[in-house]
């Protein structure tokens, strides 16, 4: 009976957390088939391609538990990046131009995207499949059909970061912690009990005779 019951909470712990286990088990099997795979500098890689991605699954994570959907989140992407470029050819500092792009083409299409949803009762489905193309042709008129140049250099500094290697991280972790402590053991506490001699150097006393 115990051993049913404890098959039965290891299937339901399978079951739940398929997707977690399904991705240990990849990430495992590409480390073996490829030494670099588990290397800070891949690991970076990964994460930066699928930042995007993964930013846009937590709104929609959102939205999909309360049974609706939205088709537009990759059109408004593009309208807020083309956004964000034009505001700073304009003078903008990045850090302005970010909030300001998330707020307002993210708000105001939310907004727009959210009235007809609550207050006509049209099913997401339609209301959002219709933004996807409303969107896309609003960067498409914004860039002109072409891309647009980052004006603020420092744009670029957005994402652009690297992990460092293990050991790299570990010394800059750990290297604040050690140094004081190791500090006053490493500090000599009186004269050394047997002094080094240079090759060069003269004894004080001569003995002389035999």
């Amino acid at each position: 009976m115990q051993q049913t019951m404890q098959q039965n909470q290891l299937l339901q712990f399978v079951k739940t957390n398929a997707t977690l286990i399904a991705l240990v088990v990849l990430s495992v099997g590409l480390a073996f088939a490829d030494p670099t795979f588990h290397t800070a500098r891949n690991l970076s890689n990964l994460a930066r391609q699928v930042t995007i991605v993964g930013i846009i699954a937590v709104g929609m994570t959102m939205v999909i538990l309360i049974a609706g959907i939205d088709l537009s989140v990759g059109s408004v992407v593009g309208v807020a990046a083309v956004v964000v470029t034009l505001l700073m050819q304009y003078g903008l500092a990045v850090w302005v131009a970010v909030p300001v792009a998330l707020v307002v083409v993210g708000g105001v299409i939310g907004l727009w995207n959210g009235f007809w949803i609550a207050h006509y009762r049209i099913p997401p489905f339609i209301i959002t499949l219709g933004m996807l193309t409303i969107a896309r042709g609003v960067a498409l008129t914004l860039s002109g059909g072409s891309s647009v140049p980052v004006a603020d250099p420092s744009f670029a500094k957005i994402g652009g970061a690297y992990i460092p290697p293990m050991p790299t991280l570990v010394k800059s972790v750990t290297a604040p912690t050690v140094r004081p402590v190791a500090a006053p053991i490493a500090k000599p506490t009186g004269p050394p009990s047997n002094p080094i001699r240079l090759p060069n150097e003269v004894p004080s006393r001569v003995p002389i005779g035999p």
